[in-house]
């Protein structure tokens, strides 16, 4: 039986942002062809957007493609690992974008909380230092240069989960994890 709590099932605001997972995309598709011991050939994934998609798909054919996303691994979710083509992103008609930017920007402008303040409502303990994360030096101070030395309650949470080294499943942080455990039971039980 369902239990719905007498709400309709939807995802949450707080599930929708921390699965934005674009630094888990790779720059290049590692072409691998359906009975290949290993990749044939690395393909720019800027090179398969619009009429470079359709163009893939009819000379390799569906079946190759599938075989090869599913034989690739996904790049991992961490800081400065977003595919570099991301940061240029265009459409025809419309100006060139920063999705990491754009990102960060739709997340305040919807109201999302920061890292500390996130955390704070799923009943994590919040970090008092950028050092509490566990990065490097040098992220440490590339955080400190955008959010100042006290600027750990300011730093974005997309961010802060993808600066996280404690990861209980060695794929994502903390702060994913319990925002996937609730709503793994949750869609369970709707």
């Amino acid at each position: 039986k369902r239990n719905n709590y007498g709400v309709p099932h939807n995802f949450s605001e707080q599930f929708a942002e921390v699965y934005r997972l674009h630094h888990g995309v790779p720059d290049d598709l590692s072409y691998q062809p359906i009975g290949s011991a290993k990749p044939e050939q690395e393909i720019p994934i800027d090179q398969l957007r619009e009429k470079g998609g359709r163009a893939m798909i009819e000379q390799a054919g569906v079946p190759n493609l599938l075989n090869s996303f599913g034989m690739q691994k996904m790049h991992a979710l961490v800081e400065n690992n977003y595919p570099k083509f991301f940061s240029d992103m265009s459409v025809e008609g419309q100006a060139v974008v920063d999705l990491g930017a754009l990102d960060i920007f739709r997340a305040r402008e919807r109201g999302v909380p920061p890292y500390n303040t996130f955390r704070r409502e799923l009943g994590l303990p919040p970090i008092e230092k950028f050092e509490d994360l566990g990065v490097d030096a040098a992220t440490v101070e590339k955080l400190k240069k955008l959010y100042g030395d006290d600027g750990v309650e300011r730093m974005d949470l997309l961010v802060g989960t993808s600066c996280e080294k404690i990861r209980p499943l060695k794929g994502f942080g903390q702060t994913m994890f319990a925002i996937f455990v609730q709503m793994a039971s949750r869609r369970l039980e709707a």
